[in-house]
């Protein structure tokens, strides 16, 4: 009742968080239900069982059209959860049954969700007097790293692998190259040859290599390296790790 109840929300809390559209959006108050299914593509249907059904039932105080009531409170409020964790950390802990194909998915998408973020505000008053609030000095962006992901980094292990590699091929006319330019080399680099591409580049290297002739340009990769400095090509000493072209 401290930490996994829902709401209560639908018709006894039509302004909770969770309703959309006069509807609640986490699918509460779940049916009462005597055993657990498996649901269609979704969560389990876990047991809840009814009051006369020997199912638990509990009573909180609301504020339900400017009137505080005692409201009766059954199962159905409950969220899922794992009776030795709470009693550990006294927190609200939703503990969930990954059972069905859908568990592939689920693991994935909180693995590449990417870093946390919070918020917070600093803010100094004297004498509690209103004053010119500076934004820029009140707010701050803050990064949020969890404890697995310090561990993960201080061990020095990869954040992130991608595999084949995306090559992209600088496509343009003759003579088309985009050109960057500032106002002091803006002369010079209109007077000049235009900048070699990864497509001029890899014309050049099927003129000069009779191997590379047959070659397609997704292949080159595996080969040989764009260098950005130099604007060559060059071969591909990383053995199987493949550089961006």
């Amino acid at each position: 009742m401290a930490c996994m109840l829902h709401g209560p929300c639908g018709p006894l809390n039509p302004s909770c968080p969770c309703m959309v559209d006069n509807k609640c959006t986490k699918n509460y108050p779940k049916e009462f239900i005597h055993c657990t299914e498996q649901g269609s593509d979704s969560y389990p249907k876990y047991r809840r069982r009814k009051p006369e059904d020997r199912g638990h039932t509990g009573t909180i105080r609301m504020n339900i059209n400017g009137r505080f009531v005692n409201q009766l409170i059954t199962n159905q409020w409950i969220v899922p959860y794992k009776r030795v964790l709470l009693q550990q950390l006294n927190a609200h802990i939703n503990v969930e049954i990954c059972s069905s194909i859908q568990i592939i998915k689920y693991i994935l998408k909180y693995v590449n969700k990417g870093f946390d973020k919070a918020v917070f505000e600093l803010q100094r008053t004297e004498g509690g007097n209103d004053q010119m609030v500076d934004e820029i000095n009140l707010f701050q962006n803050a990064r949020y790293v969890g404890s697995s992901d310090a561990a993960w980094r201080i061990l020095a292990h990869p954040i992130h692998e991608h595999f084949p590699p995306i090559v992209q091929l600088a496509v343009h006319l003759k003579n088309g190259q985009r050109i960057m330019f500032s106002a002091n080399t803006a002369l010079e680099r209109a007077q000049g040859p235009p900048p070699a591409t990864t497509l001029t580049a890899f014309f050049e290297l099927c003129h000069e290599d009779n191997f590379t002739r047959d070659l397609k340009y997704v292949d080159a990769p595996e080969l040989y390296t764009w260098n950005k400095s130099t604007k060559m090509v060059q071969e591909n000493t990383g053995g199987t790790n493949w550089k961006k072209w």
